[in-house]
Formats: structure tokens, sequence, C-alpha cells
């Protein structure tokens, strides 16, 4: 299954579709570039995610550590971590699980999640590669229990010890984007975002450094384009009701930050968004 939007509700966290609402497990291919914002923004979800590199190299942000993924490489990303996904090279195409760990028997599950909680992602060898190649092909939900043991068995013993990521248990970071998504719309200011995480200015723009390599405000402009970009290829609305819609006050402040960002202007994107589908 190919997928070229990942829908991402007001929380942040990806809206995952089983196709067996018994069965919490789905396999998909995504072109990254394909994705309606060129990249994959961040968000979080419960489920783990699995993702083998198929073609190409991507750059992912995963609970702020930038790694680069190339071909043949695999990753897992613990439920609730928060990450992005950009190309690096175009075509960039990774394969995906994502897996909800109730697949788990309970027993196991208990015995492994002290361990594996402790961690936000981990970086695959070739034995959980091999593993997870099987599953994205299994549809039978026992065969995938028992493959999906068999990977947190190799988790736990840390294949790649160097690489782990400590789990930061800080929602402060989550909270303030949830905030940002849900206020878009209105206008936010840094000391707003900074409230938000209980620090000073300065402070809050450090975090947000630490986090995403980027100042809050950053990310503030950064998430009202995505949100732009989806209502230029899914509404019919003009440019200036949509800079409007996503919090920009001044329409030509909106163009060049859109070109700055996707090389085009809105009205230039919505066009050929236009032609695609004529």
């Amino acid at each position: 299954m190919q997928v070229k939007h990942i829908p991402i509700n007001d929380l942040g966290q990806e809206q995952i579709t089983y196709p067996d609402p018994q069965l919490p497990s789905v396999m998909y291919e995504t072109v990254i570039q394909q994705n309606v914002a060129t990249y994959i923004p961040l968000h979080w979800h419960e489920d783990w995610q699995f993702q083998l590199m198929k073609k190409g190299t991507a750059l992912l942000i995963v609970n702020g550590q930038r790694i680069f993924l190339e071909e043949g490489q695999g990753i897992w990303i613990n439920s609730g971590v928060i990450h992005e996904v950009h190309a690096v090279d175009e075509g960039a195409t990774y394969s995906c699980w994502n897996v909800h760990p109730d697949l788990l028997p309970k027993p196991i599950y208990y015995k492994m999640e002290p361990t594996l909680s402790k961690q936000a992602y981990q970086l695959l060898e070739k034995e959980s590669i091999s593993f997870v190649q099987k599953c994205l092909i299994e549809r039978d939900a026992l065969q995938l229990a028992i493959y999906l043991i068999e990977i947190c068995q190799l988790l736990l013993r840390g294949e790649l010890q160097k690489n782990e990521m400590k789990m930061r248990r800080d929602e402060r970071f989550k909270n303030v984007l949830i905030y940002i998504q849900q206020h878009f719309h209105e206008k936010i200011t840094l000391r707003q975002i900074a409230d938000q995480l209980y620090l000073s200015e300065g402070e809050a723009v450090r975090f947000f450094q630490k986090h995403i390599q980027l100042a809050p405000m950053q990310y503030v402009i950064k998430y009202r384009l995505e949100k732009s970009r989806e209502m230029l290829q899914y509404t019919n609305q003009s440019v200036t009701k949509i800079s409007m819609e996503v919090g920009f006050s001044s329409v030509s402040y909106f163009i060049q930050k859109f070109k700055e960002l996707y090389g085009m202007t809105p009205k230039q994107f919505q066009k050929q968004t236009e032609l695609r589908i004529l």
C-alpha cells in the first residue's frame, strides 16, 4: 500500500487505520517527497513503528536527534516519540510497519515494557531487519505476533547500544506542539509558547533548538505553511483567504515564506495541483 498523506490530528498524533480492526497492525510504503508537505511533519503515535529504507537516504529527527537512514537500514521508533522524516535523495522511499504493542501476549509485553519504555528508538541490525521484512508481507496474526516477539528480544539485547537514545520523559514538548497545532490560526507569541513550557523566552528558544533545531516562531511559521499547502491542494479557496485562515496577518509575508520553503508561490502551487488533477 502506497501512502502519500500521513493524517495527523490536532494533538499531533498520526491517525492510523488498521485494515483489520481486530489486528492492530498496518504496513505501507511511502515516497517521502510525495507527501502533501514534501516531507513527513512532526508527529507521534501510540503504535511502535518499524521503518526500512527501500530506496535512497532519509533524515529522521527522532526525539531531538538527527539520524540518517540509508538504503537497506532500519529503525524502531517507540510509541509516543515525536519524529519527522525528510528525503535526502529524490525518490527516497521507506517501507513502514506500524504495530500496537497489544499484538504481544500481555505477560510478554509486561516483561519487556520496563526496558523498552526507556528507549526512544533503536537502529536495527540485520537479524531484526530480516524479521521486519517478513512482517511486511505476513498477514497471519499469530505469525506476526511470533515475529514481533523475536524482534523485541533482539531490541532488549540492545543490538546497537552505542546508538541507543534514552527516552526523555518530558511531555512539555509534546504539549507545546499540541498548543501550537490547536491555535496556529490565531496570533501566537514567543511569550505564550514559553508560558506553555513554564520557561523564560530565552530558555524556550533553547528548548526548541534542542528538540527540532528550530526556534519556536520558526516552527509556528513552518506549521502554518504545512496547513496552507494542504488547503491549497484540497480546497478552492483563494490565496488571500488561506493566508488569513492559517494565521498570517500579511498576504505578502505568507507568499514570501511559502516560496522560501517550497520554491514556488502559493498560486503557482495551486495551479500545479489543478493541472495534476486534470
